[in-house]
């Protein structure tokens, strides 16, 4: 290489993290002012589980059941984020990491304040718990079950 030249680094894109990708998704159609009119102290549990297919897409995706009231008014109706999460991403065309092709993932899903220090309603917090595994249809039998590491969905700030 002439001594003038500098060389090119081409980098490879990072797969984009499973994770983030959904919960961006699902905030951007949560009511933000159910999740300002979370109490301190308060947290909720919920999971999805994701079919994917074999070229990364997801084929189907549930929500556990009897999610707890406050959860509803913050996500909204969940077949309607169902429906949402599923377009935008196959829409996206998101390349995922390949490890979750034909593999039904469970994710489960910790909404609370930043600096909560304790749980003051642990009734709902363990009826959330309790039902953390969503109902699976016999079309997920045979699928590979990969268990996501909880994700801890913040609330940084409550409106004043």
């Amino acid at each position: 290489m002439p001594a003038d030249e500098v060389p090119v680094i081409k980098r490879k894109a990072p797969t984009p993290d499973l994770q983030n990708t959904i919960i961006n998704i699902i905030e951007r159609q949560v009511n933000k002012d159910s999740i300002y009119a979370t109490p301190i102290n308060h947290a909720y549990t919920f999971s999805i589980a994701i079919a994917f297919d074999s070229l990364s897409k997801i084929a189907n995706l549930t929500f556990s059941q009897n999610i707890n009231a406050h959860l509803v008014a913050i996500l909204g109706p969940t077949e309607q984020l169902k429906a949402r999460i599923i377009q935008e991403f196959n829409r996206r065309n998101i390349s995922i990491d390949q490890k979750y092709n034909n593999k039904l993932v469970i994710w489960p899903i910790m909404l609370k304040h930043t600096d909560d220090e304790k749980i003051l309603n642990i009734g709902e917090f363990m009826q959330g718990y309790n039902s953390m595994v969503p109902v699976l249809s016999k079309a997920h039998d045979n699928k590979q079950k990969v268990l996501l590491k909880p994700f801890n969905w913040m609330i940084y700030a409550t409106r004043q």
